[in-house]
């Protein structure tokens, strides 16, 4: 499955069941002003204990300033674009997921956290067939990827904000170990690991079939659990 057959699927779900797996589409996406702010999320997930309901996550950004941001402004930003990559709610089976695994597969968190925000973010999902075709050593093609991006924006983006979601989303793709340097990206070698097995949940359901295609991405977890539902 390519990502743009994945954003048909998404884009194709009733609203309700999006929302309940977690699963977001639209004209906007974060990385019009963020990446996967890996960071950011690992500091919060420290403090956060795996069950803590959604108001937990609000609490320790901007009361308990876990972060260590500036201002109370620059608090509720972080929030907010945290909370649009990730959903920090369990009662979102995909957060679920992440919340599980997190504390099992310290090595493959910078890919979990992308899987999300591929999930929930359509400007980063844009970028996504242009940076895996991308071979190991060899120099990916930003035209590619700004064409991208793009065409799944048309007319919502203009050059200078599509080149500002190019810049994020490459950056993201860095810090979750796909592609590496600083201004010239290279394909990575991150490792591809064979795909977890596939459950009746999985090939049955729209959403969980979204789902496992995200977890065949180079570097995912060997194995991950079906959401309860």
């Amino acid at each position: 499955m390519t990502f743009a057959s994945f954003e048909s699927l998404i884009a194709g779900l009733p609203a309700a069941e999006a929302a309940r797996w977690g699963f977001r589409a639209g004209a906007c996406g974060t990385h019009t002003s963020r990446t996967i702010m890996l960071r950011d999320l690992a500091l919060l997930l420290e403090d956060a204990p795996a069950a803590a309901p959604r108001g937990d996550y609000a609490r320790l950004v901007v009361g308990d300033n876990c972060l260590g941001k500036r201002t109370a402004a620059n608090r509720r930003t972080a929030l907010q674009r945290l909370t649009e990559l990730y959903g920090l709610d369990r009662r979102l089976l995909l957060f679920r997921v992440l919340r599980d695994r997190w504390e099992h597969h310290e090595s493959s968190r910078p890919r979990l956290a992308l899987l999300l925000a591929l999930a929930r973010d359509p400007l980063l999902r844009a970028t996504a067939d242009a940076v895996l075709g991308c071979p190991f050593g060899e120099r990916l093609s930003r035209q590619a990827v700004t064409a991208a991006v793009s065409a799944a924006a048309g007319d919502r983006l203009n050059p200078r904000t599509t080149a500002q979601v190019v810049r994020y989303a490459l950056s993201s793709w860095t810090q979750s170990g796909h592609l590496r340097g600083r201004s010239a990206k290279v394909g990575s070698a991150c490792r591809r690991r064979p795909p977890p097995r596939r459950t009746r949940c999985c090939s049955d359901t729209p959403p969980a079939a979204a789902a496992h295609s995200c977890s065949r991405l180079p570097g995912a977890p060997s194995s991950t659990p079906a959401p309860a539902g």
